[in-house]
């Protein structure tokens, strides 16, 4: 190597990190490929979550079937569905989530449980509703297992794409130094400070994170209960005579502080409509069971739910399925005030949703607590007519 064709690779370097950092996806080739390249990746990690695997019941050692459902498709999916089909959050072509139309019979699956123990929740969805605390306890498992294998395909499928973007941006600098300096060997590249690769590595640890206290902190306790019959999971749960038309199946990751001590909880959700009510769930592990005791003041009366439902669709999973015609009620402004919020990395199920989702509900139960403000004390009635009025200023936002 010259000192003209080393003066050439350094300036082709240069150049070419100065792209890649002003634009990461660089790497990757022109638009089309960069296109191309995201749509195959989301292609692979879909042909990956349709596969057999593992059945997640512990100490199984049979294969799952590639379907299980994670709320039943029985009312709680058919029951809100218009044309056998509900709406989900989902990212288009183009990396932009949308509300996007999936049919029942794909709806919430994953490849969670083999063929025996596919029957356990059978105790529930033949009477097609959760009545008992063990029917709960099921749905909660369920729940909770299709988060764990969710987070271990989207880790082994991080890894991937992590892997995949070293190559790219290897054989990017390789390609960029080579061409300059023709003859030029370049036995590999190495790359500090890039962004993209220090936000894949730490999303990956984050996830590697709440996977562990998935497996380790919650998965034990609920197996334990199903197979001794204690001791009972820490939950709390209500029957609601409203039928709120979305089905949710998640967790929400919850930073508090208790005695001053700060703690971080992983808390499986769930909303399950059956017929004419619905059902919520709220559960975390034993040790944090004390966060549970702020929920049950909250889940006592009808905006308090309603708020709960609308907070863990926007705040905490976004495995949820829509009635289709309530989406489409909503004013465009609303609808892209709903999607922003989903991507927030700020929100927390603590908080209100500041504007709403069900517009029909809140109506209802705006005219129904209405009725009985002329008959409250002064002090509850003052502050039923402020809630109210937070309540109705979400229906103009």
């Amino acid at each position: 190597m010259n000192d003209d064709q080393l003066i050439a690779a350094i300036k082709a370097f240069e150049v070419a990190d100065d792209a890649a950092r002003k634009d990461p996806y660089a790497v990757f080739g022109p638009d089309s490929n960069r296109k191309r390249g995201l749509f195959d990746s989301r292609t692979r990690r879909f042909k990956a979550w349709d596969r057999s695997g593992p059945c997640l019941y512990r100490g199984c050692q049979e294969q799952s079937i590639p379907r299980s459902h994670a709320v039943q498709r029985a009312q709680a999916l058919d029951g809100i569905a218009e044309d056998q089909h509900v709406l989900t959050p989902a990212l288009d072509r183009e990396g932009a989530l949308r509300l996007q139309r999936v049919g029942v019979r794909i709806a919430s699956t994953f490849p969670g449980f083999c063929t025996r123990h596919e029957l356990l929740f059978a105790e529930f969805e033949q009477a097609g509703a959760i009545s008992t605390a063990r029917h709960l306890a099921l749905q909660m498992f369920r729940t909770l297992c299709r988060e764990i294998a969710r987070k271990r395909y989207s880790i082994e499928q991080g890894k991937q794409d992590l892997k995949n973007y070293r190559a790219a941006r290897d054989a990017y600098y390789s390609s960029a130094i080579m061409t300059a300096a023709p003859g030029i060997a370049v036995g590999g590249t190495r790359a500090e400070g890039d962004e993209r690769e220090d936000c894949a590595v730490d999303l990956l640890k984050s996830e590697e994170e709440v996977l562990r206290m998935l497996e380790e902190d919650l998965y034990p306790e609920f197996t334990d209960y199903l197979e001794t019959g204690s001791p009972e999971p820490s939950a709390t749960a209500v029957r609601v005579p409203l039928h709120i038309p979305v089905s949710l199946s998640g967790f929400a990751v919850v930073n508090y502080l208790e005695r001053d001590v700060p703690h971080r909880a992983l808390c499986l959700v769930g909303v399950v409509p059956q017929g004419d009510e619905t059902v919520l769930f709220i559960g975390t592990a034993k040790r944090h069971e004390a966060l549970l005791e702020l929920w049950t003041p909250r889940l006592d009366h009808g905006f308090g739910i309603l708020n709960a439902v609308e907070s863990w669709m926007l705040h905490g999973s976004d495995h949820w399925f829509l009635k289709p015609s309530i989406w489409a009620a909503l004013p465009p402004e609303r609808q892209a005030k709903i999607l922003e919020a989903i991507t927030a990395t700020e929100g927390n199920i603590g908080f209100s949703s500041a504007f709403s989702i069900f517009d029909d509900l809140r109506r209802w139960l705006i005219e129904e607590i209405s009725r009985t403000v002329a008959d409250m004390g002064e002090e509850e009635r003052a502050a039923s007519l402020r809630v109210l009025e937070a309540e109705r200023a979400k229906l103009n936002r």
